[in-house]
């Protein structure tokens, strides 16, 4: 269902001029309280979280690649429309929440795309092992 859940997603972010950046579904467990010393009921709420960002467009007279930021006004549509969407598709009877975001500064580079965008710009890049006796780099 997962799959099945970000293809939908990945089509009404496309379709609205946006790039999917990423997609995930976690399960948050709830414990709502009874009355009268009863056990507490034990549930789990699907948090549906989705990373978009507006498509690099090429500017010929800077010579490089430029976006829009993303408003709350963008979160406010996607979200409608990929509500929409999932709930034609029937896939969530029992509820989600959908957070929409955008990846803010610190955005990690995971397509081939995102690489090409943000080639000459400066990067910090921090290993899990060190190389040549560092583990971050700046360049």
């Amino acid at each position: 269902m997962q799959n099945k859940t970000e293809t939908i997603i990945e089509k009404v972010v496309t379709e609205l001029g946006f790039t999917l950046v990423s997609t995930d579904i976690k399960r948050k467990k709830i414990s709502k309280k009874r009355k009268f010393g009863d056990k507490n009921r034990i549930s789990f709420e699907k948090i549906i979280e989705v990373v978009v960002d507006h498509s690099f467009i090429y500017n010929p007279e800077l010579d490089e690649y430029t976006k829009n930021k993303i408003s709350f006004a963008d979160c406010n549509m996607l979200t409608k429309h990929i509500k929409a969407s999932l709930n034609i598709e029937d896939m969530y009877n029992d509820g989600y929440s959908l957070h929409i975001s955008s990846p803010g500064i610190e955005r990690p580079l995971i397509t081939l795309d995102d690489f090409r965008n943000h080639t000459g710009k400066k990067v910090k890049i921090v290993l899990y092992k060190p190389w040549q006796d560092k583990t971050k780099y700046i360049a």
